[in-house]
């Protein structure tokens, strides 16, 4: 009972002297973070209000910062350095006894430093613009997290690592004013010092067409080159495209901007091209309406070797549209050359050795008689004449296609040695073969020989006596001639009504040719 009255006693005691029990600080709060250089309000609440606390007094550490004299007992904290600060404060009463609040842990943060680099104040862009955006930040007490750009208050673009690049994409013509803040790993913040771009519109490209002409005419299938004037005045071009009707039938992405459209058929087209610079912008040319013919009669030269097998082709100009080269492989496996001009125009001609047509299906070729193969050099067939035309029944020439021809399949001859046998026989289908093979000397004498069986066909001279006397006293006459005959001429003159009429059945075969 004594102990707690001796309390009580000692608690009023102190109470009529006005000691302070508790003071503690109400702001800053513990851990609040401050940008340098900052301005701090201090603040501290005491248990008693009784006018019995003199002061209050604010430290950071043992330094002291400012002090109170009344109620509520703050002060402003100017300039703060960066820095991280411990805070106190202590109350005084009017006796001198004193009570010192429990520490505050504040931070006050260095800001970062952030320059926007690029792009150069008054910088001048076309639209739509790319613009790259770049900056330098640091951050003396800290790392940078971000860099963000902004076009005003809008945010374009943001990069979180150096040398924080951006990009603004397809910005629209107009005046921007743009600025780079940075914030650092504690969420300070400071934003550049603005520059100013400005995007001019894009002022389109101009392009005229001038090939082909308006009018022009081609033969199909055509080639036809094509070409147009580009220029930009506010950057460059992209590239040039040409069309037909909505059809893209070629692109140059340097000048002279050509092209080349290819095996057109005939008709009526009508083309134009179209620029595109680096902007995007896009024009297009006047249209120019051309026409592509039909192809009329095209003149080729054939050019054989020794032997008359074709080796290479020509045309009206004297350029080389096919070619077989005879030093390649001489069996023949070697596919010939279609377009040596190389103008995308391939030439067909299937003539090789003479008598010989190509089958593309079989790779084969047709030798009248029998198919020839040149993967093997020989026939795939045996010889219908047997051993007359050599040991070897399935060799072509006796494996010597460089010295002789076999027309007919059936034996190696000369050229000039088959039309002689083919007169004597009064062969008209062979003389048509070998017809194809012969030089302008040789084809003259076959269309010779062949005269009569043609007048036959056309009607040209009477079917008569009269007229088998007056050939066998005449056309076959010459024919024997031709054919360096020996014998009576009267034996072969009566032979030959038999002939005529064999002709006859042959001519019908061959058309009437």
């Amino acid at each position: 009972m004594f102990k707690r009255w001796m309390i009580l006693w000692g608690l009023a005691a102190a109470l009529a002297t006005g000691q302070a029990q508790a003071i503690g600080l109400t702001s800053p709060t513990a851990g609040q973070l401050y940008l340098a250089p900052a301005s701090i309000t201090l603040a501290a609440a005491t248990t008693t209000s009784d006018g019995t606390v003199v002061k209050v007094e604010f430290y950071q550490g043992s330094t002291l910062i400012g002090t109170g004299t009344a109620a509520p007992y703050s002060i402003n904290w100017t300039n703060t350095p960066a820095g991280i600060h411990m805070l106190t404060a202590r109350a005084t009463d009017k006796s001198g006894a004193t009570t010192t609040s429990a520490p505050v842990q504040i931070i006050v943060d260095a800001p970062p430093t952030v320059s926007l680099t690029a792009p150069a104040n008054k910088a001048v862009y076309i639209a739509p613009a790319s613009v790259t955006l770049t900056a330098t930040a640091g951050d003396s007490d800290g790392t940078i997290s971000k860099v963000e750009y902004y076009q005003g208050t809008t945010l374009i673009g943001t990069a979180t690592s150096a040398p924080y690049i951006a990009t603004w994409q397809n910005a629209p013509a107009g005046q921007y004013s743009l600025t780079a803040k940075a914030t650092d790993d504690k969420g300070a913040t400071t934003t550049s010092t603005a520059v100013t771009i400005i995007v001019l519109p894009n002022q389109l490209p101009s392009i005229t067409l001038t090939g082909p002409t308006a009018g022009q005419t081609f033969t199909a299938p055509a080639t036809i080159d094509l070409a147009a004037s580009a220029q930009d005045t506010d950057g460059q071009i992209a590239r040039v495209e040409y069309y037909q009707g909505t059809t893209l039938i070629g692109t140059a992405t340097a000048a002279p901007y050509s092209a080349t459209w290819q095996n057109v058929a005939a008709g009526q087209y009508s083309l134009t091209a179209k620029a595109i610079d680096n902007g995007g912008g896009e024009r297009y040319a006047s249209a120019a309406s051309i026409t592509v013919s039909p192809a009329g009669l095209q003149v080729y030269y054939l050019h054989s070797d020794h032997l008359d097998t074709p080796r290479v082709v020509t045309d009206e100009q004297n350029r080389i549209v096919w070619r077989n080269d005879p030093l390649a492989e001489p069996f023949g496996t070697a596919a010939p050359e279609q377009d040596p001009d190389g103008d995308g125009v391939p030439f067909t001609l299937n003539l090789r050795f003479p008598g010989q047509y190509f089958d593309r299906e079989t790779n084969l070729h047709y030798n009248y008689f029998r198919d020839y193969d040149p993967a093997r050099g020989g026939y795939v067939t045996s010889d219908p004449i047997g051993l007359r035309g050599g040991i070897n029944t399935y060799t072509y020439v006796n494996g010597n296609p460089l010295s002789y021809v076999d027309p007919l399949g059936l034996a190696r001859t000369t050229v000039d040695s088959a039309i002689e046998q083919a007169i004597r026989r009064g062969d008209v289908g062979e003389l048509q073969t070998l017809l194809e093979a012969a030089n302008p000397e040789q084809a003259s004498v076959i269309q010779r020989a062949l005269t009569p069986a043609r007048d036959l066909i056309r009607g040209q001279t009477r079917r008569s006596s009269s007229y088998a006397s007056e050939l066998e006293e005449n056309s076959y006459a010459e024919l024997c001639q031709m054919a360096k005959g020996k014998g009576d001429l009267a034996n072969k003159a009566v032979k030959m009504k038999k002939l005529i009429e064999q002709q006859e059945r042959l001519m019908e075969k061959l058309g009437g040719k």
